[in-house]
């Protein structure tokens, strides 16, 4: 998995997150971020976007430090 200054948007991640896993990997990202899998994929078309609330529990899964993740998620939903 990238870090968080390797993306550009923060669909890439969810895209990224979603390429590297198996079968199922759009239902258990929805239940991480803690939206319906519905929601996700209007995220995932750009015809919504996440809260601050899911791109937290999303950094937090991927391991990434609360701080730096933060400062990378604020510029990517500008």
């Amino acid at each position: 998995m990238k870090q968080p200054l390797d993306f550009k948007d923060y669909r890439e991640v969810l895209w990224d997150y979603i390429d590297h896993q198996s079968k199922g990997a759009k239902l258990r990202l929805s239940a991480i971020m803690g939206c319906q899998p519905g929601y996700l994929s209007q995220i995932l078309a750009g015809t919504a976007n996440l809260s601050a609330e899911q791109a937290e529990k999303l950094a937090g899964h991927l391991g990434w430090d609360a701080a730096g993740a933060g400062r990378v998620w604020a510029s990517m939903m500008l």
